[in-house]
């Protein structure tokens, strides 16, 4: 122990004769992986990501200059004598050095925390700027080493591409910051083409890889998480779009786990039944997903029996729900289609339903385009048809 002790005086005694500032320029000697540059160019990256998302998340400017900070000083122990000795103390030794020089804690603790999650059950960082220069690095990763060419295949993940974006995942949850990941993805790809104009990839097609990666990821952390399989599928399956996944993965989140505690009060059932016998109808039906308006669609003077007029009601009730959702939206979409469960439900079953596959075209359109309405305010939701 005390030889330990004292190469670690030694050590820290030679780092403190080097500003933190000039220690960076030390990162100009390490390479980052072949064909990426300098870890000193890869810094860079990530103090241009920090920038873009923390824009994004409407930082306030200082807070914003304070991440950028915090992204810039990230890696500078990585030359330190100090790691070069005890390489497990990457960040810390390196967050130290900083408040001793003077830095403010908050970026201190930024630069300490940045490295966090490094697992699903790991700690998330305890402040914004480490929260937002953790996912600054993460998609740094990601998108250089997937314009390099690589991915993770089977076992196989070297660079930790899936422990990335799963930090990535877990902090805009854990925060329950709204990111479009799209639009992240597409602003730094193209500044990714003119960074790396040797590098020959096709931002639609990486972009795509990257989608589809993250689709990957969500459910496989929502498993984790003990979402039943069946509303993942119904929220994060194939019949949503992978793009629709990443303009907001919290909404992602947030939706299945409204969805798991009405099951657990025994309402989401309630709702399962009207809505996937109208999905089944309609599930050729001409209207886009994305009609919920049904004055649209539906002819009010074609209503036979008043079980129409009370569903038409119903949607018009939630059409104002099932638009922009949120977060009291989305629960009140829920409420609102549990509680005309049975209204609903009169529509095929009640005393006065009506028989909607009649022979006659016009009322049968229109009571489809009743359903279908239905079918696609819901959508809003999951796509109920997956539920089991």
């Amino acid at each position: 122990l005390k030889a330990r002790f004292s190469d670690a005086s030694f050590f820290i005694k030679s780092d403190l004769l080097i500003k933190s500032s000039s220690r960076i320029n030390k990162l100009k000697d390490v390479t980052f992986a072949e064909g990426l540059g300098s870890l000193y160019e890869r810094v860079s990256r990530i103090e241009w990501l920090a920038k873009l998302l923390t824009s994004k998340l409407k930082f306030d400017q200082e807070d914003i200059e304070k991440s950028v900070k915090v992204a810039h000083f990230s890696k500078h122990d990585l030359v330190s004598n100090m790691v070069g000795e005890f390489p497990e103390l990457q960040g810390s030794i390196g967050s130290k050095y900083l408040l001793h020089e003077g830095e403010s804690r908050d970026v201190c603790l930024g630069v300490l925390e940045h490295y966090k999650p490094k697992g699903t059950s790991d700690s998330l960082p305890s402040n914004n700027l480490g929260n937002a220069v953790s996912l600054a690095e993460r998609f740094e990763l990601l998108f250089s080493i997937y314009a390099k060419g690589e991915r993770p295949s089977g076992s196989s993940d070297p660079y930790a591409l899936r422990r990335a974006a799963n930090g990535i995942l877990l902090i805009l949850w854990n925060k329950d910051w709204q990111l479009n990941i799209n639009e992240i993805q597409n602003d730094s790809l193209i500044f990714w083409k003119q960074l790396f104009p040797s590098l020959s990839f096709e931002i639609n097609s990486l972009s795509n890889d990257l989608m589809e990666f993250f689709r990957q990821r969500i459910i496989s952390l929502l498993e984790e998480k003990n979402i039943d399989l069946d509303i993942i599928q119904a929220v994060a399956g194939d019949t949503t779009s992978t793009s629709d996944l990443l303009d907001d993965p919290t909404d992602v989140y947030f939706r299945t786990t409204l969805l798991m505690e009405m099951r657990r009060n025994n309402t989401l059932n309630l709702l399962q039944a009207v809505v996937t016998r109208a999905s089944k109808l309609v599930s050729k039906n001409y209207i886009p997903k994305d009609v919920i308006d049904p004055l649209d669609f539906v002819d009010e003077s074609l209503f036979e029996k008043t079980c129409e007029i009370e569903m038409f009601n119903v949607l018009e009730k939630l059409k104002p729900l099932a638009m922009n959702g949120d977060r009291v939206k989305y629960k009140l979409l829920a409420d609102g289609l549990v509680s005309s469960a049975e209204t609903l439900a009169n529509f095929f079953d009640g005393e006065g339903s009506v028989m909607v596959m009649t022979d006659d075209i016009n009322l049968r359109n229109n009571r489809l385009n009743l359903l279908t309405i239905l079918r696609n305010q819901s959508l809003k939701l999951a796509d109920f048809s997956k539920l089991s």
